[in-house]
């Protein structure tokens, strides 16, 4: 089954209906995984899932659509506990949504704008980190990868303690 074998987990990963969350999405299911897809569009997200199902779920569900809008709170509480209730369980959540609503120079950028940006991207993986985080530490496992190649071991550094953020490449 090439370099992973995913079977029997489930993941979640934001932002996954385009680019890069796609490519994530889609070779998880190919490594046995089933997947919980977002978008903030609703029909993004059923129509990839979609896609997934027909092509690498034979008779079962490998992939669902949930409609996730990273900068509110209530879809992100959604987005977990759908995920729970389809698949019982997250064994892997990616964090891959962001907001970059402005191009051009950070001269031209407000202090709101900015706040905005970084208060969307940080906050989301953070949030996200500490909705998975009892279900995760209850069956003492999981990872959460978030934007900027981090790693969260749910757990931290010790059995009990609560999120903790560390590069992946010293995990």
């Amino acid at each position: 089954m090439g370099l992973f074998n995913l079977a029997g987990q489930c993941a979640v990963v934001t932002g996954s209906t385009k680019g890069i969350g796609r490519g994530i999405a889609e070779h998880m299911v190919k490594a046995g995984a089933c997947v919980v897809v977002s978008s903030r569009i609703e029909a993004d997200a059923l129509c990839f899932a979609e896609e997934l199902n027909s092509r690498y779920g034979a008779d079962q569900i490998v992939a669902q659509g949930v409609a996730c809008d990273i900068e509110k709170e209530d879809d992100l509480e959604n987005l977990i506990t759908q995920a729970i209730k389809l698949f019982g369980k997250i064994d892997t959540l990616v964090c891959n949504a962001a907001i970059m609503p402005l191009f051009g120079s950070s001269v031209d950028t407000t202090k709101e704008d900015f706040d905005r940006i970084v208060g969307c991207n940080i906050y989301q993986a953070f949030r996200l980190s500490h909705l998975v985080f009892n279900d995760m530490k209850k069956r003492g496992n999981g990872e959460h990868y978030a934007q900027g190649n981090n790693k969260v071991r749910p757990w931290g550094r010790h059995p009990g303690d609560g999120p903790c953020l560390r590069p992946t490449a010293t995990s």
